[in-house]
Order: C-alpha cells, then structure tokens, then sequence
C-alpha cells in the first residue's frame, strides 16, 4: 500500500524563491527594421495656401524672370546683328579699295568721285547712245562726274551788303564773269566759309546737236532750312549763233521756296514771269530792319518808299554813308541789295527742271552760287542744326 504522504514531511519552499520569468520571443529582423521606418517617417504637413498678395508677387516675379530672359536673348541677337553688319562695312571698304586700285592701273581719271562725303554736291552727265555729253572745271579734264566739296558747317549770310558779311556777287557781276568765260577760265570750286560757289562746264561730243534735261534735285533736308535757301544758278553758251532767238545767250536766275510769311502773300509773279499759288514769292534779301515791317511797307519799299520817324514814306537814300552818289536809280539799289524777286523752286523736290540743247561743238559755262539769306522771315533759331542734300543731273535726250 501506498505509504501515506504525511504534509508536514513536504519541506516549506523559500519565500525568497519566485518563479523564473519566461524567456521572451526574439522578434524576426523584418518586423523590426519596419517598425523603425514607420518610427522615423514624418508626420504629413498641411501645405500653407499661398495669400492672393503672395501670389501676384510669384505671377510678377516670374513675368520679370520671363523678360529678363528675353532681354537677354534679343541682346544676343542684337549684338550678332551689330558684327554682321559691321563686317559687311568692312567687306564694303575693302572692296571699295580694291577697286579704287585696279581702276588706277587702268587709268580711270574720274575714280576718286566713288567718295563722296556728305556736304558734296555731285554733278551728273549723263549719255545716251550718239549722243555724249560731258563735263570739266577746266576744259581741259572732261569726265561725266563732278564733285563739289562744300563746307562742313553754313551759317546764315546774306546778298544785301548793308549786313556787311561775307561778299555774294551781284547779278551784275555774275553776268560780266560769265561773258568773260569765252576767252578766260573761271571754272572751279570757289566755296567760301558759309557759301557754295562753283562754276565748271558741259560740253557736246557729239557730231549731232544734243538736247538734255537739267535738274537740281533736293535730296534731302531738315528744320525747314530750304525755306531759307537761296541759290544762285547762271549758264552761259559758248559758241552760240548771237542770232539765235529760241535759247538765250546768258541767264541768271536766283531760287527760292514760296513764302509761308503772309506779309508776301500779296507777291505772286516770279522772276521768270510766272504767277504762284500756294505762298508768296519771295525776295533775293530784305532790307535791315524788315522783319518788323508791315505788308505796307514792304509793298512801298518796291517802289523806294520807306516810312519815317513821323509816320511819312520817304525816298530811300540812294546816297553813300558820306553823302557821295552810291546807286544811279531806285532799280539799281533794289537789284544791287536783293530787294528783287526770285523764282520759286520748281517743287518739292526739284529747285530747279529745265530743258535746253547744245549744237555741235557747243559749251556751257555753269555758275552756281548757295548760300542761306539771313534776312530771310523764315530764318529763325528752329532751322539751326537743319541740313540740304542736293544734286545736279544733265541727261542727253
């Protein structure tokens, strides 16, 4: 028989004594290396919504961005333009010297007229087939091109000498220097500080009579300064039958542009007896003072009227400044001091377009004077700086 476990022979166990905790589960390596990712991943921001201010200042500083970037490129593109067309400048030179050289060696005499500054004026003859025409400032050298060097800067003078400025010739003198081309040598470029002068002449080569167009064309101006243009133009022919009656031997003519001035609306019959429309003709020079002067007064000073102290017209003074006789007659002293009508530009563009002949063997001795009258109403302080580019063309018909 079992042998009865008696309880007091089962030993007390220690108090001290606790049950050994279980040993813990190691986890696996994946679960732990996803379990420090989902530690470290960010908690989700809200995003900031941008204020309507914040958003024009992105909308204008990506305009700025955007034009900066375009200023950028058209400054590229600019500065590739700027050296092709420098190139081309140069390629244009250097071919223009080349060929000044190979013309040399083939004796071309009219080569150096290829430069052409701009204050020049250039005088053109031009041929057609048996009919040649040609021109020379000493009848000696005959090309079909001529320049005429001006000067680089014109102020304003005058025709009138009481202004006592640079000397002009008077219509008078001008007719007997072109008488005396026949047998002397007037031919050349004359030009003063403030006035282009030049004389030089076209000649028939051909064995038929020759009849040409001239013309002086008005290139281009600026600040109104062809309304204060004066220019002088004188032909002579040499070796003309005297007893011919459809050309004149010698004329002079001086243009001008119409008067804008309505004190000479009342003066419409040009010199070359023509009446205009549109302006006033005006007068080669006015006398000293004028540009005060009423239509009256300008109207009795035709007539060698001028209006005293004491409101009267009287005489005009025909005497010098030490009383010696001076002027023979009133027309006399309105001629000499410009006080005469012109002829008025042809138009707009033309000064002047005329149509004449040359016989075989003929010449003609052309006088050219331009300068800008000072006395003229319309010479004011807004034409200053202004400039005229004109041109002279014969062309055989």
């Amino acid at each position: 028989m079992a042998e009865e476990i008696n309880q007091n022979q089962i030993p007390e166990m220690d108090e001290n004594l606790t049950e050994a905790p279980a040993p813990e589960k190691a986890e696996k390596p994946e679960k732990t290396a996803d379990k420090a990712e989902k530690a470290e991943k960010p908690k989700k921001v809200k995003a900031h919504r941008m204020t309507k201010e914040e958003k024009a200042a992105a909308r204008e500083a990506a305009k700025n961005k955007s034009r900066a970037q375009k200023e950028w490129e058209d400054s590229l593109v600019a500065h590739k333009r700027v050296k092709r067309e420098e190139m081309k400048r140069k390629m244009k030179r250097a071919m223009l010297i080349l060929l000044v050289f190979s013309l040399i060696l083939t004796s071309v005499v009219y080569i150096m007229l290829l430069f052409i500054e701009e204050n020049n004026i250039r005088i053109t003859a031009s041929s057609k087939e048996e009919k040649s025409i040609s021109l020379s400032f000493d009848k000696v050298t005959w090309t079909p091109y001529l320049d005429v060097d001006g000067p680089e800067n014109m102020w304003n003078i005058s025709y009138n000498p009481v202004y006592k400025l640079d000397d002009i010739p008077s219509l008078g003198e001008i007719n007997a220097m072109l008488i005396d081309a026949e047998s002397g040598q007037i031919g050349g470029n004359h030009s003063a500080e403030n006035v282009i002068e030049f004389c030089f002449y076209l000649r028939n080569n051909s064995d038929v009579a020759v009849p040409y167009t001239f013309e002086m064309l008005l290139e281009s101006n600026d600040k109104g300064l062809e309304d204060c243009m004066r220019v002088i133009w004188a032909n002579h022919y040499i070796g003309t039958n005297p007893d011919r009656e459809d050309r004149p031997e010698t004329s002079i003519n001086c243009y001008a542009s119409l008067s804008k001035d309505p004190r000479m609306e009342y003066n419409t019959l040009g010199a070359n007896g023509i009446e205009y429309e549109g302006g006033g003709v005006e007068k080669i020079a006015y006398p000293q003072g004028s540009e005060t002067y009423t239509q009256e007064q300008l109207m009795m000073y035709e007539q060698g009227k001028i209006l005293g102290y004491n409101g009267q017209y009287k005489d005009i003074n025909l005497n010098g400044p030490t009383g010696e006789p001076m002027y023979p007659s009133i027309a006399n002293y309105l001629e000499e001091t410009g006080y005469v009508n012109t002829t008025p530009f042809f138009s707009d563009e033309y000064v002047l377009h005329e149509e004449s002949y040359l016989d075989v063997g003929e010449m003609l001795c052309v006088y050219v004077c331009i300068w800008i009258e000072g006395s003229d109403f319309e010479c004011v302080d807004s034409a200053l700086g202004g400039y005229i580019t004109l041109s002279i063309t014969f062309t055989a018909n």
